[in-house]
């Protein structure tokens, strides 16, 4: 830059121009960019909740189950205990068999339960805790996959 001292006038060489402030193209630029980071982190954001959704509703279940077989293997009570499987929730119980209404209830929002073989009640037998059948437990979640969990007839419960 020049300065002409006869008219304090400052001279801009090659033409150069005195900026202050931001051009709309450089708005639009950074206003993208941050849009693409904000997609991004809510992508990624989705994703993990979903697996967390699935996570805790493994974890839950597993808990329902672990609860009935200690409740049978240390004689709580004077029967069996179980864990119903339905849908969209499970219910903790005690006797030989679901009553509706009946036990502590557990709701699975977003999953879907269904066993192999189909069977409703996983009963734990007083005092040995083992099972009337053994059954894979299957928790779908529609986008994130599935957890399983098996339950053997001797009354161990596996994750997978």
């Amino acid at each position: 830059m020049i300065i002409d001292s006869k008219k304090t006038k400052k001279i801009y060489l090659n033409n150069q121009k005195k900026r202050n402030g931001f051009s709309l193209v450089e708005m639009i630029t950074v206003i993208g960019i941050f849009g693409i980071i904000a997609t991004a982190g809510f992508t990624a954001f989705k994703e993990v909740k979903n697996r967390i959704v699935l996570n805790e509703a493994q974890a839950n279940l597993l808990f329902a189950l672990e609860q009935a077989q200690n409740r049978a293997a240390t004689g709580f009570g004077t029967t069996t205990h179980g864990v119903h499987i339905e849908e969209e929730r499970i219910v903790i119980f005690e006797g030989s068999e679901y009553v509706e209404g009946a036990g502590e209830e557990i709701v699975l929002p977003n999953v879907t339960v269904s066993t192999y073989p189909v069977i409703s009640d996983i009963i734990f037998n007083r005092i040995s805790a083992s099972t009337n059948a053994s059954t894979t437990i299957t928790i779908n979640h529609n986008i994130s996959g599935e957890k399983k969990i098996t339950v053997t007839q001797d009354g161990r419960i596996i994750t997978q």
